[in-house]
C-alpha cells in the first residue's frame, strides 16, 4: 500500500521556509522593502507610480514562488516572467534617475536619482541572476 504522507507534496511551511533560504527571496523581499520605503518618501515623484508597481509585481511573484504555485500553474514561464519584470523595472528606474540627477539646484531630486540608480543596481542584479538562460 502506498503511504500518502510520502507521496503528497510538501507542505506551504516546508515549502515557504525553503524559499526563504534562496537568493531569489532575499533579493524579492529588498526589493519589496525598497519600494515600500520610496512610497514613504517620495509621494510626488515620479517614482510613485513605478514603485507601487513594482511593489505590487514583488509580492504578487513572492506569493508564486513561496508557496510554490509555479508548479501548478505550468503553462505560464514564470523564469521569464520574473527576468522581464526585473528588467523592465532596471530600465524604468534608469529612465526615471537620469532626469533626476541632472537638476543641480534640487537637493531632493538628488536623492531621488540616488535612489533610483541604487533600485537601477537592485533590479539590474536581479536581473542577472534570474535570467532563464543562465540556469
Amino acid at each position: 500500500m502506498v503511504d500518502p504522507q510520502r507521496t503528497s507534496s510538501p507542505s506551504f511551511g516546508t515549502t515557504f521556509t525553503n524559499f526563504l533560504r534562496t537568493q531569489k527571496a532575499v533579493l524579492l523581499i529588498a526589493e519589496i522593502i525598497f519600494c515600500i520605503v520610496v512610497l514613504c518618501v517620495f509621494r510626488d515623484a515620479e517614482y510613485y507610480n513605478l514603485s507601487r508597481a513594482e511593489l505590487v509585481l514583488g509580492i504578487f511573484f513572492f506569493i508564486i514562488y513561496s508557496g510554490g504555485l509555479q508548479n501548478n500553474i505550468p503553462w505560464i514561464s514564470w523564469p521569464w516572467c520574473d527576468f522581464l519584470r526585473s528588467f523592465v523595472a532596471a530600465i524604468l528606474y534608469l529612465l526615471a534617475s537620469i532626469p533626476a540627477l541632472s537638476v543641480k539646484e534640487s537637493s531632493s531630486a538628488t536623492i531621488e536619482g540616488v535612489m533610483g540608480i541604487f533600485a537601477v543596481c537592485l533590479f539590474g542584479y536581479d536581473t542577472v541572476i534570474s535570467f532563464p538562460l543562465r540556469q
